[in-house]
């Protein structure tokens, strides 16, 4: 297996993780929405969820302010040279750009009817796994630029 091909299939592994939960979920997540009518459980569960991903969101959007203020480091420059800086870059835009999703999903479970909840629900836990996961990866990113700066 090359190196190329190696470098695909582990920028996938977020997206398929992520879809298997939302499977399992669609499949078995069905009776924790039946509790809707006898608890807030789910609403509160999707306040708990907005506010991680508001959070996540502004803390990402520093990271991109931070990266774009030590632009003239050496570090940096050796990072564009060798494309690690624009991977980083752009996993750190998909990751703002599913949180973003993330909010208005969330926000929009409030507003949508109860028959569609399932299937909002599904497309939530896909959202918050996908996000989490490349919050993951960016990270570890930002740690290995920070202790090779220190």
């Amino acid at each position: 297996m090359s190196t190329s091909t190696f470098t695909q299939i582990r920028k996938l592994i977020p997206f398929i993780v992520s879809l298997i939960c939302a499977v399992l979920f669609w499949i078995y997540g069905a009776d924790y929405l039946t509790l809707l009518k006898e608890s807030n459980g789910p609403y509160e569960f999707i306040k708990m969820l907005a506010g991680i991903a508001g959070t996540l969101l502004g803390f990402l959007i520093g990271a991109v302010s931070l990266l774009t203020a030590v632009m003239d480091r050496t570090l940096i420059q050796n990072m564009r040279s060798n494309g690690q800086y624009g991977v980083l870059v752009s996993i750190t835009f998909r990751a703002c750009l599913s949180l973003l999703i993330l909010l208005v999903a969330c926000f929009l479970t409030f507003l949508i009817n109860v028959l569609y909840l399932k299937f909002l629900f599904t497309c939530i836990i896909f959202l918050s796994v996908y996000s989490g996961l490349l919050v993951v990866s960016i990270g570890s990113k930002f740690k290995n630029i920070f202790v090779v700066m220190s």
